[in-house]
């Protein structure tokens, strides 16, 4: 998914018009279309702002955390980052909290197998413990 979709989807489910986020950011309201068009591209500073305005991780508003996968949805992408963000990694149980090390360690690039390998490790491991 382009910066431009996922711009225009967290927008919209922050319940915001392109008017209220142009003022936010100091922008005209054409400006700001234009970056949900994709006729424009938002500066770095501006991406930073967005990200605070949508209360978004960065990586997710400029596609770099995308999974070149079809289950793989903006929508899909959006309500699982908001779910971890609400989730103070705090309130995680120990076995959460070493999945996300997990994760962590596996970075967002090409490293998908191995994570998908240590979690059924990690299961296993657990289920021979009970």
């Amino acid at each position: 998914m382009l910066i431009c979709d996922r711009l225009k989807f967290a927008r919209k489910e922050n319940k915001l018009t392109q008017q209220q986020v142009a003022e936010l950011l100091g922008v005209d309201r054409s400006t700001y279309a234009y970056y949900e068009l994709g006729v424009s591209n938002p500066s770095i500073e501006s991406l930073i702002e967005m990200s605070v305005i949508f209360n978004v991780d960065i990586k997710w508003l400029i596609g770099a955390d995308r999974q070149d996968d079809e289950l793989s949805s903006p929508e899909a992408d959006y309500i699982l980052m908001k779910a971890v963000r609400e989730k103070q990694i705090t309130d995680l149980s120990k076995d959460e909290r070493q999945l996300v090390a997990l994760y962590r360690l596996a970075g967002i690039y090409g490293k998908r197998e191995e994570l998908v390998d240590a979690v059924r490790q990690f299961t296993i491991e657990k289920d021979d413990d009970e």
